[in-house]
Parts: C-alpha cells; sequence; structure tokens
C-alpha cells in the first residue's frame, strides 16, 4: 500500500520486532507524539519515533492439569526440555521469535545472558534434542489455545491471552509464569497516508490510562503504568 500509494487503511498494529525493521525501510509515518501529554506518559520502551507501545504480552509454559496430576507440574524452558521427569505431548511455536529465547534458557543459559550471548549455534543444538519430541509446530494464537483446550498436546510455550481463553472455557489448563518472556504490540501509520492526522488523534484516544485500564480485565496488560491504578 506504502509503495503504490493506495491505502486500504491508514494503521497497523505491529509487534515490537517488526517496527524497527518496516521503520528503517521508510513503511511507517513519524507519530509526532512524544511530547503529547497522554503519550508521553507511557512507559519509555514502549516509545519510538514511529511507534506507540498498546499493550504487553507473555509467552508462557502452559500444560493441560490432567496431563500432571499427582506430580510435579513442568514451570522453566529446562522442565519443557526434560522429557524423562516432565512426558507428554509437546508443540512449539514455528519461528524464532520466543522459540530461540527458550532453547537457550532450557540449555541453562542465566535469563540476563540470553540476549548478550549471541549463541545461535548453542539455541539449534538445543532445539536439535527437542525437536523429535515435537508434536505440533503451531503458528498463531487461535491454534494454540485450540490445542489446549482439545488436549491435543500436554505442554507448549502459548501466548498468556491464549492460555487464559482456554481456562475461561473451563478447560484443564494452567500455565508458569517462571521465565515467562514478554513482547508488546504498538501502533503505527503508514508512510504517506492522507488520514496521518485521524491516526494520531486515535493513538491518542487509545493510550488514554483509563481507557487501556478497561482491557485489563481481559488479561490485556496496559502500556500506561497509571492504568493499573484505575478502577
Amino acid at each position: 500500500m506504502v509503495n503504490t500509494g493506495t491505502y486500504h487503511w491508514n494503521m497497523a498494529c505491529l509487534s515490537n520486532r517488526a517496527v524497527p525493521i518496516l521503520g528503517k525501510e521508510g513503511y511507517l509515518e513519524k507519530h509526532e507524539l512524544e511530547h503529547d501529554p497522554v503519550v508521553s506518559t507511557i512507559m519509555p520502551r514502549f516509545l519510538s519515533e514511529c511507534s506507540v507501545g498498546m499493550n504487553v504480552y507473555s509467552t508462557v509454559l502452559a500444560y493441560r492439569e490432567e496431563a500432571f496430576k499427582g506430580r510435579q507440574a513442568p514451570r522453566t524452558w529446562k522442565d519443557f526440555w526434560d522429557i524423562r521427569n516432565f512426558p507428554g505431548r509437546r508443540a512449539l511455536r514455528k519461528i524464532p521469535f520466543d522459540t530461540i529465547e527458550e532453547a537457550l534458557l532450557a540449555d541453562s543459559v542465566p535469563p540476563g545472558e540470553v540476549y548478550s550471548c549471541n549463541d545461535l549455534d548453542r539455541a539449534f543444538r538445543s532445539l536439535d534434542k527437542i525437536k523429535p519430541h515435537i508434536s505440533v509446530w503451531w503458528q498463531n494464537a487461535p491454534q494454540a489455545e485450540h490445542l489446549l483446550k482439545t488436549g491435543e498436546v500436554d505442554l507448549l510455550p502459548a501466548f498468556s491471552l491464549a492460555a487464559l481463553a482456554a481456562i475461561e472455557v473451563g478447560a484443564p489448563v494452567a500455565f508458569s509464569w517462571d521465565q515467562h518472556i514478554y513482547g508488546y504490540d504498538n501502533w503505527t501509520i503508514l508512510k504517506g497516508t492522507p488520514n496521518a492526522d485521524a491516526c494520531r488523534q486515535f493513538i491518542q484516544f487509545a493510550t488514554d490510562p483509563e481507557r487501556q485500564a478497561r482491557l485489563i480485565p481481559y488479561g490485556v496488560a496496559p502500556t500506561q503504568p497509571s492504568a493499573l491504578t484505575h478502577e
């Protein structure tokens, strides 16, 4: 749409990983809201010149409770890799994001060194150990949620929202916050859109702490610290 100048929509919700790439390539408009009285109060890590953080999510280790009834449930990625002490059908996400981090944590890399170790070969060796035991390689949140609800697998990394959605409908699912891997989504504006100002107004509206607070009961974590104090 940017290349052709034909805009079917004007904004996009993008992950924290996509923003630097698309921004560098010139596909995102600068929002120019850094000094806006509402937008400027979000946590600095969730704000760049082309993006405004909208929500925070986590990848957690989720599991079916009946698979571990009467025995210890998995808590860490090392547990997930431990086939002998934590047997069960497993699934992994078919994408490097999160999966690489999980592989390094499972191989005893301290959490504070996961991104500084820069050892992809070590991560791939770790993945080689678990690969034969993976029943499903999931690709999107609805698929992970479906796997949890149906019991097709016993344990898998899943977005916290997917695990909560499965629990909400009564599935015997639990999850561990230990070594959870957080990410966040962002409001962005497509470069060159004729409706950029309307997009900015929407970002100001959606970033208001009171509006972010309304999403918290649904498992959507805010980027506005003060949203946590709203009732």
